[in-house]
């Protein structure tokens, strides 16, 4: 991110959609210091943004390939029903996960909450769509017609084949 300046005192620039997906690789790759900063609440409304973003989209991707077993008009209503279900379980649990962490002594705010709330939902999003490849090579190779009978033929086959 460039830095502008505004009084003679640098401001950064609103970061671009790019830097907002790099919040998984600081996830993955730095993850004691993006705890730090989330404890320390550094930045915690740009991460919280950027997560939201991200998993969002990672979330449609993978929905997508979900659906693409079905139909097209599947693709695309399994590409925006997925990263709903999770949005509303995060607005769901939220609350009450913050009321517990506060009975058991937490000292974290409800903004703090979501935030370790989305570092789990980003992961989780990142490893489903990391698995695309493999759902869409099964979904494509399909012999039998049966999705579950493919893929325990294709592992029997792989075992056997490495054996």
């Amino acid at each position: 991110m460039s830095d502008l300046l505004l009084d003679n005192q640098p401001v950064q620039a609103r970061p671009h959609f790019t830097s907002d997906l790099a919040v998984v690789e600081t996830i993955f790759r730095d993850r004691y210091t993006f705890f730090a900063e989330i404890r320390e609440e550094i930045g915690l409304r740009d991460k919280i943004r950027a997560m939201l973003l991200s998993s969002t989209l990672f979330l449609a991707l993978y929905g997508g390939v979900m659906g693409a077993s079905h139909s097209v008009p599947q693709v695309f209503s399994s590409a925006v029903k997925l990263p709903i279900l999770f949005m509303i379980t995060l607005l769901i649990c939220a609350p009450s996960l913050y009321f517990f962490s506060i009975l058991f002594g937490s000292k974290q705010s409800i903004l703090q909450n979501i935030a370790l709330i989305l570092t789990a939902m980003t992961t989780t999003a990142v490893l489903l769509v990391s698995l695309a490849p493999v759902t869409l090579f099964f979904l494509f190779r399909r012999v039998s017609g049966n999705f579950y009978t493919d893929v325990i033929n294709s592992l029997l086959s792989l075992l056997f084949g490495l054996w």
